[in-house]
């Protein structure tokens, strides 16, 4: 059976002094197609966010947090 793997792109904004901020980014499978629904949670807690039509995901995060990623049939990607 083949495993399939998440592959995330995320792009922090905001200085390196500013505490709070908003991640954002793209969730694609190992080929590169973007994923439609897949889950963006920021680990330890219920608060996350679903990818749109082509992937894309926006949190807003306290920096230092971790993301869970996950989609059906695909191995979930802790980042």
């Amino acid at each position: 059976m083949k495993q399939h793997y998440l592959i995330i792109f995320a792009l922090i904004f905001g200085a390196i002094g500013i505490v709070k901020g908003q991640i954002t980014g793209t969730v694609m499978d190992d080929q590169g197609v973007p994923l439609v629904g897949a889950s963006v949670v920021k680990k330890g807690t219920s608060i996350g966010a679903t990818t749109d039509f082509d992937g894309n995901y926006s949190i807003d995060a306290i920096l230092g947090y971790r993301l869970i990623v996950s989609f059906i049939a695909y191995e979930p990607l802790r980042y």
